[in-house]
């Protein structure tokens, strides 16, 4: 049986074809409903993703033909907001890794990592998280740049407020009356503009920042309804 937050369509993209396939067999041994298709340059990625059900997922090698981190990154998350992307390559630059991440991506993982973290990745990014998976080393985070200035919105306040709850993406769609797929967009952003690649390192991380309620102050639960309706 499917879990509702599983994805029903995966695209995706590598120039390597032993490796291409490689990733298409795992996708789809992780999720046998879904339909997988993979693609060897960018265009063809972009041809295809935009034809029929947006994906809900995308795994691609940030170095192959037509990928330019900068430009091709944004315009992918513009297209498909509520996609979770990935990227895989052997390449580990901490400059070309935050690069990517910085321009839309939801995670990283190197080509050298096993089978085993390649699948806890795709199912973290998948649930909202923020994966940095440098071959055999430990995750890692990227951090701000210093004097930046972070604003979050109403919706991304209220989410987390629900994080500094303990509480799960179920309850927070619950609470806010927002899909699952909204809350794991608001969760990503949140640990993309916090500089952390966990969900339970997003509490900590903004009290010191003076984002988070303290704790001996009382928070605002919300439900089906919020002080601010955008998604």
């Amino acid at each position: 049986m499917q879990n509702s937050a599983d994805p029903a369509r995966i695209v995706i993209g590598d120039d390597h074809p032993l490796y291409r396939e490689g990733l298409a067999q795992l996708a789809a041994s992780m999720f046998p409903s879904a339909s997988v298709e993979s693609f060897g340059t960018l265009q063809e990625v972009f041809d295809h993703a935009l034809c029929g059900e947006a994906p809900q997922l995308f795994l691609l090698d940030i170095m192959f033909p037509g990928m330019e981190i900068s430009i091709s990154l944004p315009e992918l998350r513009r297209r498909f907001p509520f996609a979770s992307i990935l990227l895989v390559s052997m390449l580990d630059d901490p400059a070309i890794v935050s690069l990517a991440l910085r321009s839309g991506a939801d995670g990283f993982v190197n080509k050298a990592a096993d089978r085993e973290r390649c699948i806890r990745s795709i199912r973290a990014v998948l649930d909202g998280e923020y994966v940095i998976e440098e071959g055999q080393s430990s995750p890692t985070s990227f951090q701000l740049p210093a004097g930046s200035q972070l604003t979050l919105t109403a919706r991304q306040r209220a989410v987390l407020d629900l994080l500094e709850g303990g509480a799960s993406n179920k309850v927070i769609a619950r609470e806010l009356d927002i899909s699952h797929l909204t809350v794991r967009l608001h969760v990503s952003s949140l640990l993309r503009l916090l500089g952390v690649t966990r969900r339970q390192d997003v509490i900590g991380k903004a009290r010191l920042l003076g984002l988070a309620a303290m704790q001996d102050q009382p928070r605002q639960r919300l439900r089906n309804g919020s002080p601010d309706s955008a998604q």
